[in-house]
């Protein structure tokens, strides 16, 4: 990675920590976050990109019994 690739998704992850933390506090709703997290990667061209908090407080992925014998 150079370090002008690195610098941009270092920003991006600043960005979207600000972004993060205005959600949390309930000064912007989820799709005020959507809007500028895709600004975000348009302008700092990520190397993997901070779709959406996880609202949840469960794990997303659940343990079931299909496929089992």
């Amino acid at each position: 990675m150079t370090d002008m690739r690195y610098k941009q998704h270092r920003r991006y992850l600043a960005a979207i920590s600000v972004a993060s933390d205005m959600f949390e506090s309930g000064l912007i709703d989820e799709a005020d976050f959507s809007a500028l997290e895709t600004k975000f990667a348009a302008k700092y061209l990520p190397l993997f990109r901070y779709e959406k908090p996880c609202l949840s407080a469960t794990l997303p992925i659940r343990q079931t019994d299909e496929g089992r014998g």
